[in-house]
């Protein structure tokens, strides 16, 4: 979205051009997709009652979320900032100075750019709705490294707990970055452990690319960056020299 603004192309035949580009791929790739957009979670009939529970708060809470991510926004930081720089770059079709923002525009605002995207194809509701969906992504981030750690049933009780924190309830139905970073900050954590055990070069690419999103999503996402180019350091020094070349 930023090279789009940067070369004055936020117009609808653009935005349409790229929908198309994206239901082509969702088409191509639906039968990958639809084992993450509907995982199994046949594992929660032999799992005990209390584990069930837990899992059925987790989904009260998803939807009480949703419900109330689908209102107009209403927060004096979203309407302010996050909603308003991307709205003038749409006025404007393309990424502009405003004097009034620039503090906060020169801030990064990657996540911003997803919010935009939002508010070309509908109206802010759908940009909150995306605050919203990043948010729960963030919760089955939390899931899925969890359960390759220790087990599901883990791994439902920490995914819950960390959906019905309450700072967590108050941001996910705002079109903020905070959680969106913590999503990206998940995916780079998960594609990490991905890279230690099978040594793939397409999960240490996926690591860099979601270090990036992170990093470009806050300045304290520049902490996050630092935190992870430290820990590769540490793993690169700590492997053994035939090894090394293959990191």
């Amino acid at each position: 979205f930023f090279i789009l603004g940067a070369l004055k192309l936020y117009i609808t035949p653009v935005f349409m051009a790229a929908n198309a580009v994206l239901l082509l791929l969702i088409a191509v790739q639906a039968k990958k997709l639809v084992p993450i957009a509907v995982p199994d979670i046949g594992w929660l009939k032999n799992s005990p009652l209390i584990i069930k529970g837990v899992f059925a708060v987790f989904v009260a809470f998803a939807v009480l979320n949703f419900i109330a991510a689908a209102a107009p926004p209403t927060s004096a930081d979203a309407l302010l900032h996050h909603l308003t720089a991307p709205k003038i770059y749409l006025s404007e079709h393309s990424i502009v100075n405003i004097p009034s923002l620039q503090l906060m525009t020169e801030a990064p605002m990657s996540v911003n750019m997803i919010y935009l995207y939002g508010l070309k194809l509908l109206n802010g509701k759908l940009a909150q709705t995306i605050a919203w969906y990043l948010s729960f992504l963030a919760a089955l981030a939390v899931f899925m490294i969890t359960a390759k750690i220790t087990t599901k049933q883990s791994a439902v009780v920490a995914a819950t707990i960390f959906a019905t924190l309450p700072i967590f309830s108050v941001f996910n139905v705002r079109p903020y970055v905070d959680v969106p970073l913590a999503f990206f900050v998940l995916l780079a954590t998960h594609f990490l452990l991905q890279w230690l055990e099978r040594n793939e070069t397409k999960h240490a690419v996926l690591t860099g690319l979601f270090i990036g999103m992170a990093v470009s999503a806050k300045n304290t996402g520049l902490l996050t960056g630092a935190a992870f180019a430290i820990t590769i350091a540490v793993m690169f020094l700590r492997a053994p020299a035939d090894k090394r070349g293959r990191l």
